[in-house]
């Protein structure tokens, strides 16, 4: 539902990236904030100052930067999301401190509030979009609706919009009874808002194993 695309280096990134050696903490909050992030970064011949704090919203997101040669990154070890890693300590302390969220152009700002509050100077890195995809997603959704054993993964709150929103009333009704799994209990809300009744699994652990115990789970139960 979602495709990721990156952005034009304009003149105000390159400066933002360009003055990466001024912040004290970069926060990544995706693999895919890291994979465009360290390529812009290189783009404009910058790279991560030593002794920087370098923290990222998950595990997958710290497993990313490590591929890069990024070590000792701050992860929280439970729960992959911003208000888990903002209970670390480093993220406590932050007044006086200038920090930079490698993220897509739009997102939550839960972090940068927080970390504003708790007295920090807090910028944006916008390294990447996020669009509708351009599948044909009516024909996508009556193949699967049609499946015997079917289990929907939402991975994020911009994929849950597109669906909802290109979702036609035809298949609403039988897409919305559909077994769902989701990272979160803020998606799993979005979506029960959004008139969802199925059964929905929640995954809160770190990484794609709590993702497939979530989805295991709802087969067992529901197919």
């Amino acid at each position: 539902m979602i495709e990721i695309e990156p952005v034009a280096l304009d003149d105000e990134l390159k400066r933002r990236l360009a003055s990466i050696g001024t912040f004290d903490i970069v926060i990544f909050v995706s693999p895919n904030a890291v994979e465009h992030g360290m390529t812009l970064l290189k783009a404009v011949g910058a790279r991560l100052p030593a002794g920087v704090i370098v923290a990222a919203v998950g595990r997958a997101s710290a497993r990313a930067l490590a591929s890069l040669g990024v070590v000792g990154v701050l992860f929280p070890a439970q729960r992959s999301n911003s208000e888990e890693l903002l209970e670390c300590d480093e993220l406590t302390r932050v007044k006086g401190k200038r920090v930079v969220i490698f993220r897509a152009q739009d997102g939550r700002e839960l972090l940068a509030d927080t970390l504003r509050a708790r007295g920090a100077d807090v910028e944006y890195a916008g390294v990447y979009r996020r669009v509708a995809s351009r599948v044909d997603a009516l024909c996508v959704l009556s193949r699967w609706l049609d499946a015997d054993c079917r289990v929907l993964v939402l991975t994020s709150g911009a994929a849950a919009r597109v669906l909802l929103d290109r979702t036609p009333e035809t298949l609403r009704q039988r897409l919305f009874g559909s077994p769902l799994a989701v990272f979160g209990e803020r998606l799993r809300d979005t979506c029960r808002e959004a008139g969802w009744r199925g059964p929905i699994g929640v995954c809160n652990a770190a990484g794609d194993d709590g993702l497939v115990d979530a989805m295991a789970s709802l087969i067992r139960s529901h197919c």
